[in-house]
């Protein structure tokens, strides 16, 4: 898991929630490339209680996670206060609502956009490594979320099935 970093010119902090276990690592490696390309660091953690601290500090959050609920390789945004309605993302411990309304407490989060990236739910078994062609599936999303971050065009982002 690596540490969280902000760059000054882009305000984003990008978080990425996963596991080491087959699929549900995409959510890491897409917030990885997202952060490279905005040159930041991503902060990357197995549940959303882990990323409080550095939403709790983020003006600017952006999170990626590996969503079960979606056809493999699609990218969505999840409005956060679609969150707050009880949608869930991510099946890792503390909700990313709870997470985010502690970040909003302590003066953080103002801005969030959520990303979900459709994973097959028998690709994230523990043990099992990540799947082929999941590199090329991170690549597509992570161009997804930074198109979208671009236009800030909110929904759909743009992500294919591989």
């Amino acid at each position: 898991m690596g540490t969280g970093g902000e760059r000054a010119d882009t305000g984003w902090t990008v978080a990425g929630l996963g596991s080491p276990h087959g699929d549900d690592v995409l959510g890491w490696r897409v917030a990885g490339a997202v952060a490279a390309r905005l040159g930041t660091e991503a902060v990357l953690a197995d549940g959303a209680a882990r990323l409080l601290p550095a939403l709790a500090a983020a003006r600017r959050a952006l999170v990626v996670d590996a969503a079960a609920g979606l056809p493999p390789g699609a990218v969505r945004e999840l409005p956060p206060e679609a969150l707050r309605r009880g949608a869930r993302l991510s099946s890792h411990g503390l909700g990313l609502a709870e997470a985010l309304a502690a970040a909003r407490a302590a003066g953080g989060a103002r801005e969030v956009r959520i990303f979900g990236v459709g994973v097959a739910p028998e690709a994230c078994r523990p043990g099992a490594p990540p799947s082929r062609g999941l590199d090329a599936v991170a690549a597509r999303a992570a161009r997804a979320v930074l198109a979208a971050l671009t236009h800030g065009a909110r929904g759909e982002a743009g992500g294919e099935a591989p």
